[in-house]
């Protein structure tokens, strides 16, 4: 990572923290390191591209925003079923994860894993059975959450507090 600019450090900086609670979090950046926010945005896109940054997202704390019901569900997807379920998971805004992954035969059958958050333990349950109907799914396990692990962001570069405050700094 030596070979990064100044600027990239310097947007890699606020990207290892809290990101701005905005509709646009990079005009703020933008603003707090006095250049444009296409500058930011242009930036971040090559760090995208050149593999130093892998996604840029924001980390929902689902308990302290109110869903204490939260479950990971693995579905056993018929192929019949893989091409229209991105249309149908758009209708869930409470599934906040969902994805293929490769079955291993007589081991572990399911191929689809979705997140799922609730306020109560009777919603989870009706937006679970909800969803496998819109799937045409009945082979599926739930998998609650028992204990929420602590989210940190990234940490891009090695640096100590006083330093990771200069670079944030003109």
């Amino acid at each position: 990572m030596s070979n990064l600019s100044s600027e990239e450090k310097k947007i890699l900086a606020f990207l290892e923290g809290d990101l701005p609670l905005t509709e646009s979090p990079f005009r703020e950046i933008a603003g707090e390191l006095q250049v444009s926010e296409e500058k930011v945005v242009g930036i971040v896109k090559r760090l995208l591209d050149r593999g130093i940054l892998r996604r840029v997202g924001a980390v929902i704390r689902h308990r302290k925003a109110g869903y204490s019901a939260n479950a990971m569900v693995v579905w056993r997807l018929g192929g019949e079923m893989v091409d229209s379920v991105e249309e149908i998971i758009k209708k869930y805004p409470q599934v906040t994860h969902a994805y293929f992954r490769r079955i291993y035969p007589g081991k572990w059958e399911y191929n689809f894993y979705t997140m799922i958050h609730g306020k109560s333990d009777e919603e989870l349950g009706l937006l679970i059975r909800s969803l496998a109907d819109d799937l045409r799914c009945d082979d599926f396990r739930i998998l609650r959450t028992v204990k929420e692990l602590k989210k940190t962001s990234p940490v891009y570069l090695k640096r100590g507090k006083e330093d990771y405050e200069k670079n944030r700094k003109i």
